[in-house]
């Protein structure tokens, strides 16, 4: 039975906290929150996983290209007690999310709890019901050793790169690498470039090549459903389409409708199928590919879509249709492996290929007994990432402070088979993809922190308004419930002038662009009283 820390210090419970990034940092804060001690082993020099950039890769880290820019809105990702600054551009640059993550770390002061260079190389079970975590110190050689209560692994899925065989890609000449080590494109200037896949990474990398290669070729087995990062009058996308009250209309009307609804939007920014990019899924069952260029260098020839590869010589690549083109470089935006070296192997087998055996995405299924595991950011939401992450980790230290109870290893074995077996795509991304506001409602329900909208509607009608019309923030799950934070409705009221803000000039009156930003909301609110009234009728009619 789990101990309450705060009660009883000689019962604190130390849990082992494996990655200081995007997933580890709220985890370190969660587990303070509960009374839990907490230590943090991060194998590189500093804070920011995946979001440290880092000029020469590392293996089995994490890694951004020079450019990148986040895909989701500064809002949208933002933590429920964190907004960020005014200042800050609406997406951020990789720069920006690190200083986000620092100021997170120092606000909170996690950095007392964090021991860099300190690599985890395996996690054993003990006599005893704990773990015993192992690893070295990458500076000194010095292994190092903790036995903790529980491990919370936050160390991110997109470390391993997935290599795919082709046939007589050992014998092509030129240069051939994974996404992972992509930094920037002068490298490859004047160039002719094959980047295969277009995930979030090889549509990047492929727009990016587009201004200085001499020919970027896309190939795609299944194409993609694109959509642009600027919305209705200038507002971030997912901010107008992350709303409670479209997901309501979602759930009234029929799946098809929607679907047909949300593609129709897209195919107004371009023609998926006339740009060869058209997929045999419906829009609604995944996280588009986020880009605005990609349609433009398509059009300009820069860019040119091919299918699937059947093989490669010596200087050339040949497709699944007949068609040849000679290339002199190969990157490979082909995913990763879902790979943790140091895991038990009851707790490996629960995670393989196209395939994800956890309960709630986070506990190894059916494992009912000390000593607890938990995986934090193993998920591909369609929404932003970081406050999933978050909330995971809200719940997580609920449950190994004793708080709250996992159901039987048997209903937990269920319901992560039943997850696993309904999702929308066969492949290995999507074996962990969850629908954002469902997911996050799913855990704050169990948490005891999902917003009470209808006393809120009576109570706070502004409040009501921008929850459920505006964009669904993760501030909306620090209102009330444990760790409720006072800053929470303000934080709600005042997203809008912060979406402003760094759009606004200092001479421009202070509430112009947040009056054009608000207008959005009430087109949201007549779109959904149309589509509410549009379900009505068809359940008339049945």
């Amino acid at each position: 039975m789990a101990h309450d820390g705060r009660n009883d210090e000689a019962k604190r419970r130390l849990v082992v906290v494996i990655g200081a990034g995007s997933s580890g940092l709220p985890s370190i804060k969660s587990c303070l929150e509960e009374g839990l001690d907490v230590i943090c082993f991060e194998r590189t020099e500093g804070l920011g996983g995946l979001w440290r950039y880092r000029e020469v890769p590392l293996e089995g880290v994490g890694s951004v290209a020079r450019n990148t820019v986040l895909n989701s809105s500064k809002e949208f990702s933002a933590y429920s007690d964190f907004p960020p600054g005014p200042e800050a551009p609406n997406y951020l640059h990789h720069a920006g999310m690190l200083e986000y993550l620092r100021l997170y770390s120092e606000k909170f002061r996690l950095e007392p709890h964090i021991r860099y260079n300190h690599l985890v190389t395996s996690i054993r079970e003990t006599d005893d019901c704990r773990w015993t975590v192992r690893g070295t110190d990458t500076v000194s050689g010095t292994p190092f050793e903790a036995t903790a209560d529980a491990v919370m692994v936050c160390s991110g899925h997109h470390a391993v790169p997935k290599l795919p065989s082709f046939p007589g890609l050992d014998e092509f000449a030129g240069r051939v690498i994974h996404a992972h080590d992509y930094r920037r494109a002068s490298a490859f200037e004047d160039r002719r470039v094959l980047v295969v896949g277009l995930g979030n990474s090889g549509g990047d990398i492929a727009a990016e090549l587009s201004y200085v290669a001499a020919q970027v070729y896309v190939s795609t087995r299944r194409g993609t459903w694109v959509a642009p990062r600027l919305g209705p009058h200038g507002q971030p996308m997912d901010l107008t389409l992350c709303t409670r009250a479209l997901n309501t209309a979602r759930s009234l009307l029929p799946f098809d409708l929607t679907a047909r609804a949300y593609e129709h939007r897209l195919n107004r920014h371009f023609d998926h199928k006339l740009y060869q990019l058209q997929p045999s899924h419906r829009a609604l069952d995944q996280q588009p590919f986020v880009n605005d260029v990609l349609p433009a260098r398509i059009l300009t020839g820069t860019i040119q879509i091919r299918g699937n590869v059947s093989r490669f010589s010596r200087d050339s690549v040949e497709f699944e249709d007949g068609s040849r083109v000679a290339v002199d470089d190969v990157i490979l935006a082909t995913g990763y492996v879902k790979k943790y070296a140091f895991l038990p192997e009851d707790v490996a087998a629960c995670i393989t290929e196209g395939r994800v055996e956890l309960f709630k995405f986070i506990f190894p299924a059916g494992r009912h007994r000390p000593p607890a595991m938990a995986f934090i950011g193993l998920v591909d939401p369609i929404g932003s990432f970081w406050p999933v992450a978050e909330m995971q980790a809200r719940y997580v230290s609920r449950v190994l402070s004793g708080k709250l109870d996992l159901p039987d290893a048997e209903r937990q074995a269920k319901e992560a088979a039943k997850r696993a077996s309904v999702l929308a795509v066969d492949s290995d991304r999507y074996a962990t993809q969850v629908h954002w506001i469902a997911y996050m409602d799913e855990l704050a329900s169990l948490i005891g922190v999902k917003p009470n909208l209808s006393l809120m509607a009576l109570k706070d009608p502004a409040l009501f308004r921008r929850c459920f019309a505006g964009p669904c923030l993760s501030y909306q799950f620090r209102l009330e419930g444990p760790h409720a934070w006072a800053g929470a409705r303000d934080a709600i009221l005042g997203s809008p002038a912060r979406i402003a803000s760094p759009l606004t000039p200092q001479t421009a009156p202070e509430d112009s662009m947040v009056r054009r930003v608000a207008t959005g909301a009430l087109d949201v609110v007549a779109s959904c009283g149309i589509m509410i009234a549009l379900s009505y009728a068809i359940s008339l009619a049945i």
